[in-house]
């Protein structure tokens, strides 16, 4: 099967997107002050920003200001799942936050490859009767959406493999060489 993931550089300049890192110190008791939405499930979307160390880091860091529609998809190196985002969110003192932004005056969004999504075949054996260990959500029935990963054929493939780790958020696109829709694929 195949899995499209987003590779997430720091700090690189892109045609169409921004990605960058920003660091906020939760010690002194104060929080992020940010509305996000969990839509998709791997990135957190900026909604809102109020009074709170996020507003405190746009004054001290224009450059690199977080803003509505920007992207965190991984705080202190977890990623792939909101959860596990918000979690460490609320885990550690010290959150360091990578960021994506995709710029208006741009028609591609994803035009450097070390940015683009990816895709990258996963080769496992069922025939050893172990599962693959992987929860799969088609509900849009356009493509097939990784929503869980537990132990399997997955998992293994991801310790041997990690530079190509699948990842809770990535989509299959084909299976033995099927792609289509969610349907296509499934059969």
């Amino acid at each position: 099967s195949s899995s499209l993931g987003f590779c997430g550089c720091l700090g690189a300049e892109a045609t169409g997107v921004r990605v960058f890192d920003a660091v906020f110190d939760r010690r002194h008791g104060t929080g992020l002050g940010i509305d996000v939405d969990r839509r998709g499930g791997v990135m957190l979307i900026i909604d809102a920003i109020g009074p709170g160390l996020v507003s405190q880091w746009n004054d001290e860091h224009p450059e690199r200001e977080l803003q509505p529609g920007d992207a965190i998809f991984d705080v202190n190196g977890v990623r792939g799942s909101v959860n596990d985002i918000v979690r460490e969110c609320r885990r550690a003192e010290v959150l360091k936050v990578q960021v994506v932004r995709r710029l208006p005056s741009e028609v591609s969004a994803f035009a450097c490859l070390s940015c683009a999504p990816t895709e990258f075949e996963v080769e496992v054996d069922k025939s050893t009767g172990s599962g693959l260990g992987v929860g799969i959500d088609h509900g849009d029935g356009v493509s097939l959406h990784v929503d869980t990963i537990e132990a399997g054929l997955i998992e293994e493939w991801n310790l041997q493999n990690p530079s190509r780790c699948v990842y809770v958020g990535d989509r299959i696109v084909a299976v033995n060489g099927v792609r289509g829709t969610a349907k296509e694929i499934i059969e």
